[in-house]
């Protein structure tokens, strides 16, 4: 997905400058934060004080606070655990520096600390706006999404590449797994067409298939150069988007051509068990590798 060349700060000659992983580290550690301390715990107190899980807690002898502070420790637990995956992955794969002194590290803590309790803070106050729990769900989710989407023709190295993005004026409820599945998908997929389909255009469109069960739906099209579509071709960067859709019952799509490449990604917007692949004549679908991916 990322690369190894030092693309984002770079001079003229190539010197300097960070890779994609290091670039985009911060933001998806920051990320996690956020939906995790907001959206995740802000549904959950909110859909318990409607199921009447707050109500029977009340009844018990344990103080208002206890349950406060669990939820808290909760998301406390959950961000660490997506913190030092991160960290690991970026360190082992990506080659990415991390920290080196204590001071530094306890710096980093420190910051993941007071972002958990801004976040939740905010989040116990957001339980007071619901009327119900299926309104919870839905005021609960940050338009994160489609603000990342918008910004890709500024946040992406594209080069010579000219990308077109269209996007729907607002979303249906989206757990922050298929928000984060979805973005890591289209950034994949642009970084593919750059560097390997030879593409002078890209275009990234995001609806919601009329008909059928809730879906929403990602699709990203180059004029590359194409690639025939087999099994000897498969490569990592679109196995991890087909595992990572599978993980939440999405499912991936691809066929190629000569000048007419085209890659899509189908969410859930509600829970629909394990997932799979639809793959039209002639692809492979998750098999399937994308344009030039390397293998």
């Amino acid at each position: 997905m990322f690369g190894d060349e030092p693309v984002f700060g770079a001079g003229p000659d190539g010197q300097g400058g960070i890779t994609p992983a290091h670039y985009y580290l911060p933001g998806m550690l920051a990320l996690s934060t956020i939906l995790s301390g907001f959206q995740n715990l802000g549904t959950h107190v909110a859909t318990e004080r409607f199921n009447g899980t707050v109500k029977r807690l009340a009844g018990t002898p344990l103080p208002a606070a206890s349950y406060f502070i669990g939820k808290t420790g909760q998301t406390l637990y959950l961000i660490v655990a997506q913190t030092v995956l991160l960290l690991l992955a970026a360190a082992v794969l990506f080659d990415v520096p991390l920290p080196r002194d204590a001071g530094q590290w306890g710096l980093v803590a420190l910051l993941m600390v007071l972002a958990t309790a801004a976040w939740a803070t905010v989040a116990i106050a957001f339980t007071a706006l619901p009327k119900s729990a299926q309104s919870a769900s839905t005021l609960a989710v940050l338009p994160v999404l489609l603000a990342a989407l918008k910004r890709l023709p500024d946040t992406l190295h594209l080069d010579s590449l000219r990308l077109t993005v269209e996007l729907p004026d607002s979303l249906p409820p989206l757990p922050s797994t298929q928000q984060v599945a979805l973005l890591r998908t289209a950034q994949e997929a642009l970084n593919n067409v750059r560097r390997h389909s030879g593409a002078t255009a890209a275009k990234v469109l995001m609806d919601i298939p009329a008909g059928g069960p809730p879906l929403l739906r990602l699709t990203v099209t180059d004029n590359g150069q194409g690639f025939e579509v087999s099994a000897d071709r498969q490569g990592f960067g679109l196995k991890s988007m087909a595992a990572r859709l599978d993980e939440i019952g999405g499912r991936l799509q691809l066929t190629s051509a000569p000048g007419a490449t085209r890659l899509v990604a189908v969410v859930p917007t509600e829970a629909l068990g394990p997932g799979g692949t639809d793959a039209e004549p002639g692809t492979r679908g998750t098999d399937a590798p994308l344009a030039g991916a390397v293998t």
